[in-house]
């Protein structure tokens, strides 16, 4: 069976998802982090107050600090959320990858790059870094940077096996 271009396994699309969405899950609380800050600087009390209007139409159907309140209700909640996912997937990376080594690379190929990076961009950071990986055995006919797609194809298998895609 021959290689299309563009084809992927379902394991491999799936983890490289849930490690990109790792990745942004950092910058998500962080962004987040800040709205919350700027929306317990406002100056409003954050106790909502009715009145009773007599006679009238009825009084404003749409109170600010109870806005104030969803939204920083909200902001926590998604925050708390993306907390939870971030120590999840730690956890995951923690036992499906003990070696050190296996982190590294996958710091360097999955979380120092977006996931609009070129793969061969994402490559040469790690290449630069473990350049190990680029070694050629002439005697085994092995092409030049095989083993860094065996140690790729060896972190998709386990972090897919940890994650239940296999």
């Amino acid at each position: 069976m021959e290689r299309r271009k563009g084809y992927r396994p379902e394991h491999e699309r799936k983890v490289d998802h849930d490690l990109f969405a790792y990745r942004d899950a950092h910058r998500i609380i962080r962004v987040q982090q800040e709205k919350l800050a700027d929306l317990r600087l406002t100056g409003r009390k954050m106790t909502a107050t009715y009145e009773l209007s007599e006679g009238g139409r009825g009084g404003p159907t749409n109170y600010p600090e109870e806005t104030l309140a969803i939204k920083i209700t909200e902001i926590e909640d998604l925050i708390q959320r993306k907390q939870d996912y971030i120590d999840a997937i730690d956890e995951i990376i923690a036992d499906a990858l003990p070696e050190a080594e296996y982190r590294q690379f996958l710091q360097l190929y999955w979380l120092t790059c977006s996931r609009h990076t070129p793969i061969r961009m994402r490559m040469a950071t790690v290449l630069a870094e473990m350049p190990f990986l680029e070694y050629v055995d002439r005697r085994r006919c092995r092409r030049r940077r095989d083993q860094f797609y065996d140690w790729r194809n060896r972190i998709y298998q386990r972090l897919a096996e940890a994650l239940g895609y296999l």
